[in-house]
């Protein structure tokens, strides 16, 4: 959505594993038999190895992305002292070459891999967003969210079969649009799940719980 993704993505990882640390520590406190659980953020399992699991799988790269952003702000670091002529001494000079030569190859295979994984990911990425609709659609019971998100995939399949040009010009605005609608759908979920939102989603909307 933003010109510079990358810079705001090592930018905000650490707030990202701040939160995911937190999340993983909290659902591990929970899941002691002494606390109850709480609706839609931590369930009362008995074994809670999977949540777990899979939360921490997920925050893998949040940890991966965290360790780039200062490997790559300490390697700017280093090259300010130097060109700034900090270090005048010749053997500071060369350990320092020789580190950042060690680090220069370091930076160059990540850069690869993350070449190699962007590539693959703007070749295959529309299929997997694709997929995600068919799995977010059918999985389960139908119920209304799930027929808005058919709907919105028949109409970016049908302008893409019509007008490739239009269809490229609103893309943008239909994944912001695919993103807000989801974000209001969690909320709404997630908000429901409480015992006291029941009656208030029923007097605002008129839907009783079975819909």
């Amino acid at each position: 959505m933003v010109r510079d993704r990358r810079r705001y993505t090592m930018t905000t990882s650490p707030f990202m594993v701040f939160y995911g640390n937190l999340l993983i520590i909290l659902q591990y406190i929970w899941s002691f038999e002494l606390l109850q659980p709480v609706p839609g953020l931590f369930l009362k399992k008995e074994v809670p190895f999977r949540e777990l699991g899979s939360k921490m799988l997920c925050l893998l790269s949040f940890w991966l992305l965290l360790r780039q952003a200062l490997t790559e702000r300490k390697e700017s670091q280093r090259e300010e002292e130097v060109l700034s002529g900090i270090r005048v001494i010749h053997t500071h000079k060369k350990e320092d070459k020789e580190v950042m030569d060690e680090s220069g190859g370091h930076r160059e295979m990540m850069e690869v891999l993350g070449n190699t994984l962007m590539a693959m990911l703007n070749k295959y990425w529309i299929y997997i967003c694709a997929g995600m609709f068919f799995f977010v659609s059918f999985e389960g019971r139908i119920v209304m969210y799930k027929i808005i998100y058919m709907m919105l995939l028949l109409f970016c399949v049908a302008c893409y079969q019509v007008h490739y040009e239009w269809w490229r010009s609103m893309l943008k605005y239909f994944w912001m649009s695919v993103v807000v609608y989801t974000m209001l759908v969690l909320i709404l979920i997630y908000t429901f799940q409480f015992d006291s939102s029941i009656h208030v989603w029923f007097n605002m909307t008129g839907m009783s719980k079975d819909k």
